[in-house]
């Protein structure tokens, strides 16, 4: 439907007017007409005018429907172009801005005719201008759809983050192709995860130099990140540790069962196991250190931390002082002996039991 139809439309008494100035100038020709027929044949005609005037009613009906229908239609296209959440902009091969919606617009802090025409480079910070170049490069040597983020600039030269999602299409009437990109303002995501670095830095810089042998547990036992301390402490290095080895695989047989029992009560509605606990572990050369273990839960996973200290000398040392004083008893109990016994025979026998139970 042309634009001069659909005015017609829109001006139905300028029709109706049109309408009666032509029937008025061929009302005598017609009346000379009507008096030469038949009553038959007038009547025959007349059926025919109704008909004709009902068929005109119904297409009129039909017009008005089909510019109700595009009137609404339109009004969707502004809904979904203008209105839309992200900033539509159609370019040319070079870059030119050949359509952008109010969304455009608002993101780059300038009136729509500004835009139109110019490059869109112009918004596109300096630094990142390579990124943009690369895009569109890709885009219309490969045909296929780009994404990128870079940094575009507002007209009071405030940044912004923007994800840029580029197709290519050819224009239906010259068939050049062109360029339909797609911009989101993402600055809040890019915050979001420079905090989120920033984070993961300062925790892996904590994890590194707690001092500890420190380690992150999956479900499945494996571990999945491991310290320095740790291969210090196993004998390993972090590359065979890490995503390979599960953390049974350094405990004695011995204390599997109680530890594997302990890992799933953990992970498990109920009463909670020790956090704290001590079981024997087997190094790489096979030797086997005392080790105090503390563990909890990483919130909102079914991941672990555990750090593992070295208590083998701690154990070793607290068994030489209990011998030691099994000795200084021993001692303390022959000094009585020679006190009491006058006996030298009785007196050594009983000092060699002494000895031998120490």
């Amino acid at each position: 439907m042309n634009k001069k139809m659909i005015d017609s439309l829109r001006r139905p008494d300028d029709l109706r007017r049109q309408a009666e100035g032509i029937a008025r100038g061929k009302a005598p020709q017609l009346s000379e007409n009507l008096d030469k027929l038949l009553p038959q044949e007038q009547r025959k005609l007349l059926y025919e005018l109704r008909v004709h005037q009902i068929e005109l009613e119904m297409q009129n009906k039909s017009l008005r429907k089909t510019q109700g229908e595009l009137e609404s239609s339109q009004l969707r296209y502004f809904n979904l172009y203008d209105l839309a959440p992200v900033g539509y902009f159609t370019l040319t091969e070079e870059g030119l801005i050949l359509k952008a919606n109010l969304t455009a617009r608002s993101l780059l802090g300038v009136e729509r005719s500004v835009l139109l025409k110019k490059s869109l480079t112009r918004f596109i910070f300096r630094e990142d201008q390579d990124i943009y170049y690369h895009h569109l490069k890709q885009l219309f040597e490969t045909g296929t759809p780009q994404v990128c983020d870079l940094r575009l600039v507002k007209k009071d030269g405030s940044l912004f983050w923007g994800q840029l999602e580029s197709t290519i299409a050819e224009e239906g009437e010259s068939g050049d192709a062109l360029c339909y990109t797609v911009i989101s303002d993402i600055t809040e995501r890019k915050k979001a995860e420079k905090a989120l670095a920033e984070s993961e830095e300062r925790y892996r810089t904590v994890f590194e130099n707690t001092g500890t042998a420190t380690v992150i547990i999956e479900e499945d036992m494996t571990i999945s990140m491991a310290n320095n301390q740790t291969g210090k402490l196993s004998g390993y290095s972090k590359d065979e540790i890490e995503n390979k080895m599960k953390w049974t695989d350094f405990v004695v047989p011995e204390d599997l069962e109680r530890i594997g029992k302990y890992h799933i009560a953990r992970r498990e509605a109920g009463e909670p196991p020790p956090t704290k606990y001590e079981f024997r572990m087997k190094n790489k050369k096979g030797n086997i250190k005392d080790i105090l273990l503390k563990i909890g839960m990483i919130p909102d996973t079914k991941k672990s931390v555990a750090s593992l200290i070295d208590i083998t000398e701690l154990r070793q040392a607290e068994e030489r002082i209990k011998h030691l004083n099994l000795v200084l008893r021993a001692i303390r109990k022959v000094n009585q002996l020679i006190v009491k016994e006058k006996n030298r025979e009785r007196l050594l026998k009983g000092a060699c039991n002494n000895l031998i139970k120490t």
